[in-house]
C-alpha cells in the first residue's frame, strides 16, 4: 500500500509542471514525502547518520497504532511513518520468486555535489549497495554519474551528480 500511495504522490508532483503548467493557476513543487518504515527509530538514524537528515519532529497517535517522524534535507521533507498495521515487503512477497518486485513506488533520488564523497561515505557507514557508482547510460547525460543503496526497510535510494 505504501508503495502505491508513495508512487502516486511522486508521479502527481513531478507531473504537475510539466503536463498541467498552462492549465492551472497555481505551481505546485515538491515538498514532502513520506515512507511507511519498520522501525521508526532505526530508520530515523539511518536517514540522519547516512544521508544527512534533521529531525524535525515527532509524533505519536497510540490510538491507530502510528508514530511519525518529520526529517527535513535543504528544505525537502521526510516523513516516516512506523504503521503497526504495515507489512514489509519481503513478508508481501515471500510467496512469489526471490526476483519479484512490487508495482509502485521504485525508489526516492537526490542530487549530490560530489557524487565520489558520498559513494565513500556510504561504503564507510555499511550502507547496502544495489548499484555501485557508474556513468549514465542516458543519451545526452554521459557526464552524470549515479549509485543506488538501500535503506534498512528495502526502499532504494539513488544519488546523481553531473560531475
Amino acid at each position: 500500500m505504501r508503495n502505491i500511495q508513495l508512487t502516486i504522490t511522486l508521479l502527481f508532483l513531478l507531473s504537475v509542471n510539466i503536463f498541467c503548467q498552462d492549465n492551472i493557476p497555481f505551481t505546485l513543487s515538491p515538498s514532502l514525502i513520506a515512507i511507511q518504515v519498520s522501525n521508526i527509530d532505526s530508520s530515523e538514524a539511518w536517514y540522519k547518520n547516512n544521508l544527512g537528515f534533521v529531525v524535525k519532529d515527532k509524533k505519536e497517535f497510540p490510538d491507530y497504532g502510528l508514530k511519525i517522524s518529520f526529517l527535513e534535507l535543504n528544505g525537502f521533507g521526510l516523513e516516516l511513518v512506523e504503521n503497526k498495521k504495515s507489512i514489509s515487503r519481503s513478508e508481501l512477497i515471500k510467496n512469489y520468486p526471490k526476483e519479484s518486485e512490487i508495482q509502485g513506488f521504485a525508489k526516492l533520488t537526490f542530487k549530490v555535489d560530489n557524487i565520489d564523497a558520498a559513494d565513500s561515505h556510504l561504503k564507510k557507514m555499511g550502507v547496502k549497495y544495489l548499484f555501485n557508482l557508474q556513468k549514465s547510460n542516458i543519451p545526452g547525460k554521459e557526464n552524470q554519474m549515479w549509485l543506488m543503496v538501500s535503506d534498512i526497510d528495502g526502499n532504494w535510494i539513488q544519488l546523481v551528480s553531473d560531475n
